[in-house]
Formats: C-alpha cells, sequence, structure tokens
C-alpha cells in the first residue's frame, strides 16, 4: 500500500497532537506533557525542552530518559548540538554525535549517538526555547523526528501564545478594576463587590458586614491652597490607609474624586475610630495637609 507524503505528514501530526493531549490528561505540566508526548511518538530514548535564560544559555524544563524524568539543569550551548539549533533556527540532526562532538564527554558518558532539535517561538515570532530528543541508536527516521519536533514546537507555541493572551486579559481587567491614582478598587471594583457580597449573602445571612462611605469635604481648598500634587498625595496617604487598616477580607475602594469607600466584615471598635488612628500615624509627615484636612467640623 503506498501511503502518500501529505497524508503520512498528517497522520503524524494527528498521532503527536492525540498523544499530547493524553500526557496533558496526566499532568498540566506542558513542557513535560510535550517531552512526553514526542517520545510517545518517536521512541527515541531522551527527550528535553528547553528554554532561554540568556542569548546563549539555555534551561531544561522537562528532560525524560525513556518515560523517567531527570534533573532539571541549566547549561551553556556552546560546543553542543544545540548551539547548532540556536544558531541556525532551523530543524537540525546528527546522525553521529560521538564524530561530532569528540570532546563533549557528556554526550560520551550518555552512549547518545543521535540528535534532533528545533526552536519553538512566542509572541512576535521570539525565540524561546527548543526542543531536542536524542537515541542510542543510529538506527531512527529523522523525517518522522522532523514531522513529530515541528508539531511539538508549534503546540508549545501556541501554549505560549494562549497564556500571553489570558495574562494581557487579566492585566487589562485588573486596571479597569483599579484606581489608576491610588492602586487601590474604583467604584468598578466596588459595584462587583457588593454584587458578590449580596449574593453571599443569601447563602450566609448571618455573616455581618460593614459599609462605610467617605468623603474628604476639604479636598478643595486643599488644592486651591497647596496644588494638586498636595491633593493627589493627601489621597494616596487616605487610599494607604483605608487599604492597611484592616484585615486581609477587608476591602478599600475610591469611587472618584474625594469619595471612597470601604467594606469590612463586622469590627469590634467604631469605624470612625480606626480610621482616625490609622490616619494619625502618617500625619506628622504631612502636617500642614492634613491640619487643613482634619480640622474639627
Amino acid at each position: 500500500m503506498l501511503v502518500s507524503t501529505t497524508e503520512s505528514a498528517q497522520a503524524t501530526g494527528e498521532n503527536t497532537l492525540k498523544a499530547l493531549m493524553a500526557s496533558l490528561n496526566d499532568t498540566h505540566d506542558i513542557y513535560a506533557a510535550a517531552a512526553q508526548a514526542i517520545q510517545s511518538s518517536l521512541g527515541w530514548r531522551w527527550v528535553a525542552i528547553t528554554r532561554f535564560t540568556e542569548a546563549r544559555r539555555l534551561e531544561i524544563l522537562s528532560f525524560i530518559d525513556r518515560k523517567a524524568s531527570l534533573e532539571k539543569f541549566e547549561y551553556d550551548v556552546a560546543g553542543t548540538p544545540c548551539e547548532w539549533v540556536v544558531d541556525s533556527h532551523k530543524f537540525t540532526v546528527f546522525s553521529d554525535l560521538l564524530d561530532s562532538f569528540p570532546e563533549y564527554q557528556a554526550l560520551h558518558d550518555m552512549g547518545a549517538k543521535t540528535y534532533a532539535g528545533l526552536i519553538y517561538r512566542g509572541e512576535n515570532n521570539e525565540p524561546l526555547g527548543h526542543v531536542m530528543a536524542l537515541h542510542d541508536s543510529a538506527n531512527v527516521d529523522f523525517s518522522l523526528a522532523e514531522d513529530v519536533i515541528n508539531i511539538a514546537t508549534i503546540a508549545l507555541s501556541s501554549q505560549f501564545q494562549l497564556h500571553d493572551t489570558v495574562s494581557q486579559l487579566h492585566n487589562a481587567e485588573q486596571r479597569m478594576r483599579a484606581d489608576p491614582l491610588t492602586g487601590i478598587g474604583n467604584r468598578l471594583a466596588f459595584d462587583d463587590t457588593l454584587k458578590s457580597i449580596s449574593l453571599s449573602y443569601d447563602a450566609s445571612p448571618n455573616q455581618d458586614w460593614t459599609l462605610a462611605i467617605i468623603d474628604l469635604d476639604r479636598l478643595k481648598p486643599l488644592n486651591d491652597m497647596h496644588g494638586h500634587a498636595a491633593g493627589d498625595q493627601f489621597i494616596k496617604l487616605m487610599a494607604s490607609e483605608l487599604a492597611n487598616m484592616g484585615r486581609q477580607s477587608d476591602m478599600a475602594f475610591r469611587l472618584g474624586g474625594d469619595e471612597f469607600a470601604i467594606v469590612l466584615r463586622t469590627v469590634a471598635t467604631p469605624l470612625s475610630i480606626q480610621l482616625i488612628v490609622a490616619l494619625s500615624k502618617h500625619c506628622s509627615g504631612l502636617e500642614p495637609i492634613c491640619n487643613s484636612i482634619l480640622v474639627p467640623q
């Protein structure tokens, strides 16, 4: 039976992806899963996934020897087969490692005879690391190795780009929920928190909460007298104290301008006393500002 090269490559790709998905069912470590999938598809003895820590230095993220995980380490690519992969950025093979690298003692100690490697990339086509497979036999199919490793590098690159996209979306969402001046939650975060509390209260009606709205009534005269930089400095001081005055479960928000809110679980002492004590700790360094705001009404 004759099988076309295209059909054979497609079948190899499908089998490699199936092996990768099966490996991911056993571990959430994409590096270990990729190494296991390559070894399952190729049958080569050693498979390693690396990443760059410097331009010509690699860290082993997953290294397996017939499915047994080996210790991770870093190494310089100079004088190794990996140097050729890093320099060429192409699929690279060595059919006789010991002749090609007679002074590379680690290869002699391992008994590795053949090598195949390829760079994988992240966003903007940036090289992130490489995949390499080694075998203790010279009787190997380098064409199959190229197909399998190429599929694995595509999967790794896709995973990294997906991770970067998710991270960017998460960071964007966090920025949307944070006040740009103070870093504490903004009105959007405040509204979401109240919705969450409302839902949790339905499930646990015995849980008490304290909500306080705080308004800096004399912020405008402060800005007029000392400038907006001084006003911003005090707003940040206020936000810092509100964020740190309670427990980890307590939350502070800047609703806009001179208006703040704090959401606390049940408090033992009156909120106003807690606030005054907390703010007083830092008033000495900003005495002119504090005096202009904290004058008794």
